[in-house]
């Protein structure tokens, strides 16, 4: 079973914080727009990403990095 690469959740992050149009593309084409701003997931990666859209799919782009930049607990 494959698990998360050391510092993909966070180049994710940082990319979303820093450029809104990425956080409208990946909410419209996850696959798609990861691929064109250069990110190759695994497959576990993929389904968090899913994951985390699903969860906030009530957020609007500006809210989405606003949650991103909260702190997170250590061990997610």
């Amino acid at each position: 079973m494959e698990e998360y690469r050391p510092g993909v959740e966070q180049a994710l992050t940082l990319m979303a914080i820093h450029d809104t149009d990425f956080v409208r593309s990946v909410r419209d084409d996850p696959e798609s727009a990861l691929w064109r701003y250069g990110f190759s997931l695994n497959p576990a990666e993929m389904r968090f990403v899913r994951q985390y859209l699903a969860r906030y799919a009530n957020l609007n782009d500006r809210e989405i990095v606003e949650k991103l930049q909260e702190p997170q607990p250590m061990g997610r």
